[in-house]
């Protein structure tokens, strides 16, 4: 993945995570702030409640000391107003939600009672007053124990029970919002870990670009030198065998042969180089222009093993293609592009094969897919380096591949290659008996034209 798709996820997802974050926090503050709200004005109605019964129950209290029925009369429409008023203020509180259903019958069914007690002491002081006695007298009226002190304490009893209705609104209304405020710490906290997560993501981010930009620095300083190596040993074996061609005592015929041999196989090594070169450099700026038509892959195949053979030869090896059959076998390809890919799949046979070793070139008819496989009899690939065999500037980091110097591209062309012409290349291996390539394409028929692609 490159270090710019990979700067650019990190940054989406920290700023995502931040963003996220802050929706997840706002939406607590604001969760929290309802409910403290709420809370507040279930507090406030309750005391309002509270209020207003006290009001009741203070004025059904005052019933005790009036003695005339003037001052009966306005304490009973003064209670009849603060009992409406108390009825009235649970209802609204009901409907606000400030009041469950059950604190609502709690409290409706306490001011029934009072309502009831207050009816009862009324009528206990009016006849009272019609007898014209005094409290005491009064007292003793109502059977010795007065009937009005039962009254007036079981009032008393029933605004304890308002009062627990009232409490137990408050309580909930506290716990609410201490609920409320738990929300808000762990809105703060939640906030807190982000900042925290996003500066160690971005710490990550940064050490992971740096390393993998002194990282990109080496290889590219690694694939100049070897560029370099490369491309100046082959020229200047070139030079050298020509200078001995032209200058050199020995003309036989054998000799002769034996320095353009070896012109060959370093001319074929430069050719293979500046191919690679100029193909992952087309192939990633999108300025590759495919010939797809049939190509009679036994052709092609014969073709790569003549120009590999002197290398070989001078390498020690041994090329057997015996096996590569498929006398008119068509395959749907760019020839150019197919023939760079079995040069580079036999050059690398040669080149990580055991000494005096045998490089194997076979084909394989598979109903649709015509394969062409090129074996080794090398030191294999180790398991720990298979997964990035196809990748840009890889090589096998081993002992006895230290010696073999390459850009690391020659598999990643191949695999470029094969993407465009809609083949696959796969490849076994075990260690210290070799390794096997295999490309593999459609079948067509020689003058199938439908599907030339250009």
């Amino acid at each position: 993945m490159k270090i710019g798709t990979l700067l650019g996820i990190g940054i989406v997802a920290i700023i995502g995570l931040m963003i996220s974050a802050t929706v997840y926090s706002s939406y607590l503050n604001s969760k929290a702030q309802n409910i403290i709200e709420n809370s507040t004005s279930r507090i406030f109605d309750v005391l309002t409640i509270q209020r207003d019964t006290e009001e009741l129950f203070s004025a059904i209290d005052g019933l005790e000391i009036i003695q005339n029925q003037e001052k009966l009369d306005e304490a009973k429409e003064n209670i009849k107003f603060l009992h409406d008023r108390a009825l009235n203020t649970i209802r609204v509180g009901r409907e606000r939600q400030i009041f469950s259903e059950s604190d609502t019958a709690s409290a409706n069914e306490t001011l029934n009672k009072v309502s009831a007690i207050s009816v009862r002491i009324i009528s206990l002081k009016e006849e009272a007053i019609d007898q014209s006695v005094s409290q005491d007298e009064s007292n003793q009226l109502f059977n010795g124990v007065s009937r009005l002190d039962n009254e007036f304490n079981t009032l008393r009893n029933v605004r304890f029970e308002m009062l627990g209705v009232v409490n137990d609104v408050i309580i909930r209304s506290d716990e609410e919002f201490r609920a409320a405020m738990d929300l808000v710490q762990t809105a703060q906290k939640v906030t807190w870990a982000v900042v925290v997560v996003s500066l160690v993501l971005a710490l990550l981010l940064a050490f992971f670009l740096i390393r993998s930009a002194k990282k990109i620095y080496d290889l590219k300083n690694e694939f100049i030198n070897i560029i370099a190596h490369d491309l100046r040993n082959p020229v200047t074996a070139i030079i050298g065998y020509l200078d001995i061609i032209t200058t050199g005592k020995d003309k036989s015929a054998a000799k002769l042969n034996e320095n353009l041999q070896a012109v060959e196989v370093s001319a074929q090594k430069l050719r293979n180089q500046i191919n690679n070169l100029l193909e992952v450099g087309r192939t990633e700026a999108g300025h590759v222009k495919l010939m797809m038509e049939p190509v009679l892959a036994i052709d092609v195949i014969k073709e790569s093993v003549i120009r590999a053979k002197a290398f070989a030869e001078t390498s020690g090896m041994k090329i057997n293609d015996e096996k590569a059959v498929g006398e008119n076998v068509y395959v749907l390809a760019d020839r150019s592009k197919l023939s760079d890919i079995l040069d580079n799949l036999i050059s690398n046979a040669i080149k990580y094969n055991r000494e005096k070793g045998t490089v194997t070139v076979s084909t394989q008819d598979a109903g649709e897919m015509f394969s062409i496989s090129v074996a080794d009899t090398g030191h294999g690939i180790p398991e720990d380096q298979k997964q990035k065999i196809f990748k840009k500037y890889s090589r096998l980091e081993r002992n006895e591949e230290k010696s073999v110097r390459g850009t690391g591209l020659g598999l990643y062309t191949v695999k470029l290659s094969m993407d465009l012409m809609k083949g696959s290349v796969a490849f076994k291996s075990k260690e210290n008996e070799g390794t096997t390539f295999t490309v593999s394409l459609k079948k067509t028929n020689k003058s199938d034209t439908e599907n030339m692609i250009e």
